[in-house]
C-alpha cells in the first residue's frame, strides 16, 4: 500500500484593509489597560463614584454606542497628559492615513452592527474580542441609537406608526389646529342599535348641545307645532340647534354640523325624538285619567251604559265642554240638552298642569321655555284635546283597551287640525275673552306648583292676639307657678 503524501497548506496572508486597522485601533483605544482607556475610567469613577467598567464598558453594551460616541455625551475632563496620551496614541499606531481613515467615517460606519464587510478575518477577530450579547427589546419598540450632532435617540429601523392610534385627531401643530374650522368628528354607535345614536356616546360639549336643543325643541313642539311632518321636524331641529350653539359660543360645533354629514345625521336623530317621546307621555297621562274624569267603568253601569256614554263624548266633540247636559231617547240614544264652556273641561286643566308643570321637565315653568306657555297657547289646548280624544278611543267598546290606538302623526294630525280650527274661530270672535281665558288657565296651573308656593309672601301670623291668649284649657294651674320664675 503506497504511503499517503500529505501536502502542507499554504495559508493565505491576511489584507488588513483600512476599515480593518481603524476597528482595531478602536479596540485598543478603548482597552482598559491602554491610556485614554485609563483616563475615561478615571472620569467615569470621578463623576458616578462606581466602578468604571459599569460606566464605561457597560453603558456602551446596554445602550449599544461604542464609547467614543458615549464621550462625546458624557463631559470631558482637563487632564494634564491629554498631548502625552496623543503622542502614544500617534506612535502606537502611527499610520496617519489610518487615523484620517477612522475620523472620516460616521460612528456608524466605524461601529455599526450593519457590516457590508463582515466576512473580513480582520471583523471576525474583532468580533471575538468584543462579544456583546445584544440586549432583548420588544419587538414593538426598535434599539435606540445616537446621532453624533445630538443626543436625540434616533432610531435604527424605519419609523413605525403607533399600534393604538391617537385620541387627539388634530394636528399636532397649534397653527395648523387654528386653521380647522372644527375637530374631526368620531363616531361612537350604538352596539345594540347602530341606526339610533346615544347622548351618553358625545362629546361632553355635545351633549350639553344636545341636552339643551332637545328641551327647547320639545318646548316648541308642544306650543307651535306637535303634529309635523319630516320637513318641518328637520327645519325646526336645525336651527334650534343652530341657536343653542350660537348662545354657548361653539361655533365651531356648527361647521361641523354643516361639514360633516354624519354628525349632522346623528344630531338631528337625537333632536327629533324629542317630540315623539312627549307626544307618548301626553296620551300614556290621558289614559290614565280619563276615566276618572269622565265616570267611565261600573259607577257609570253595565259595559253597554259605558259603551253609548263614550260614543256621545266623540260625537260632535261633546267631551271638550265644561257642562253637558243629555237626556236618554226611547229608543236608547242619547240626546243634549245644554253645553256650555267649550275646551274649559278639568280634565284639560289637569292634564296641562300634570305634563307641563309638574313632570320632570316642567317647561313650563323652566327658565329657558316658561315664556312659550304664558298666555296658555291655544296649540296646547288643541294638542291635549286631542290627547283626550285618543284616550276616549279606549273605552269605545264599553271597557278599557289599552293602548288600542297610536297617537301617531299620521292618524291624529288631522284630528288636531279641527282642534285649532275651532280654537281659532274662538279666539277671532271675542279675541278679549280668549286672552283672559287662556291667561287665567296659565295662572290656575301656576297656582298649585312647587315655585308658587315658595314665592307666596307670608303677611302675617295666621294665629290672633286673642288666640295667644286663650289658656281657660289650663286655668286652675296657673296660679300654682306665680312664685317660680
Amino acid at each position: 500500500m503506497a504511503p499517503t503524501r500529505r501536502t502542507k497548506q499554504k495559508s493565505t496572508p491576511t489584507k488588513t484593509t483600512a476599515k480593518g486597522a481603524a476597528r482595531k485601533a478602536q479596540a485598543a483605544r478603548t482597552s482598559p489597560t491602554s491610556p485614554r482607556g485609563r483616563k475615561r475610567a478615571n472620569v467615569h469613577r470621578a463623576l458616578t463614584k462606581k466602578p468604571p467598567r459599569v460606566i464605561g464598558k457597560s453603558l456602551s453594551l446596554h445602550l449599544h454606542i461604542p464609547l467614543r460616541c458615549l464621550s462625546l455625551i458624557i463631559p470631558q475632563v482637563e487632564d494634564e497628559d491629554d498631548e502625552d496620551e496623543d503622542l502614544d496614541l500617534d506612535e502606537e499606531f502611527g499610520d496617519e492615513s489610518t487615523l484620517d481613515a477612522l475620523d472620516m467615517q460616521s460612528p456608524l460606519q466605524q461601529y455599526g452592527f450593519d457590516d457590508d464587510e463582515g466576512d473580513d478575518e480582520d471583523d471576525e477577530d474583532l468580533a471575538d474580542e468584543q462579544a456583546v450579547v445584544p440586549v432583548r427589546r420588544r419587538k414593538s419598540v426598535p434599539s435606540p441609537k445616537f446621532s453624533m450632532s445630538a443626543s436625540t435617540p434616533v432610531s435604527r429601523v424605519a419609523q413605525r406608526a403607533p399600534v393604538t392610534p391617537s385620541r387627539l385627531r388634530t394636528p399636532a401643530n397649534p397653527l395648523q389646529r387654528a386653521a380647522l374650522r372644527y375637530t374631526p368628528y368620531e363616531n361612537r354607535v350604538n352596539p345594540r342599535d347602530p341606526s339610533k345614536p346615544l347622548l351618553t356616546k358625545q362629546s361632553p360639549l355635545s351633549q350639553n348641545l344636545l341636552k339643551r336643543s332637545m328641551q327647547k325643541y320639545r318646548a316648541d313642539t308642544i306650543t307651535r307645532a306637535p303634529f309635523m311632518d319630516e320637513d318641518a321636524r328637520v327645519r325646526t331641529a336645525t336651527s334650534i340647534f343652530h341657536n343653542v350653539a350660537r348662545e354657548l359660543d361653539a361655533d365651531r360645533r356648527i361647521y361641523r354640523f354643516e361639514d360633516d354629514l354624519i354628525y349632522q345625521e346623528n344630531i338631528l336623530k337625537m333632536i327629533k325624538r324629542a317630540d315623539s317621546q312627549v307626544r307618548g307621555e301626553v296620551v300614556s297621562a290621558a289614559r290614565d285619567i280619563v276615566g276618572a274624569c269622565f265616570g267611565l267603568g261600573p259607577g257609570r253601569g253595565d259595559v253597554g251604559d259605558n259603551k253609548r256614554y263614550v260614543l256621545h263624548l266623540l260625537a260632535n266633540m261633546n267631551f271638550v265642554f265644561l257642562s253637558l247636559m243629555f237626556e236618554e231617547l226611547d229608543d236608547g240614544t242619547l240626546h243634549n240638552i245644554q253645553r256650555t264652556g267649550p275646551y274649559r273641561n278639568a280634565i284639560f286643566a289637569t292634564l296641562i298642569q300634570q305634563e307641563f308643570f309638574h313632570n320632570h321637565e316642567q317647561m313650563a315653568v323652566a327658565e329657558l321655555t316658561a315664556n312659550l306657555f304664558n298666555p296658555m297657547p291655544l296649540v296646547v289646548i288643541a294638542f291635549v284635546a286631542t290627547a283626550v280624544q285618543c284616550a276616549l278611543q279606549d273605552w269605545t267598546t264599553g271597557v278599557r283597551i289599552k293602548s288600542s290606538s297610536d297617537f301617531t302623526v299620521e292618524d291624529w294630525a288631522d284630528v288636531y287640525d279641527r282642534h285649532v280650527n275651532a280654537l281659532e274661530q274662538m279666539r277671532d270672535r271675542n279675541k278679549q275673552g280668549f286672552v283672559a281665558w287662556t291667561r287665567k288657565l296659565y295662572r290656575n296651573c301656576w297656582a298649585t306648583t312647587r315655585q308658587s308656593l315658595a314665592n307666596d309672601p307670608q303677611d302675617g301670623p295666621s294665629i290672633t292676639a286673642e288666640e295667644m291668649d286663650s289658656y281657660d284649657d289650663v286655668e286652675g294651674l296657673a296660679d300654682e307657678y306665680d312664685d317660680e320664675p
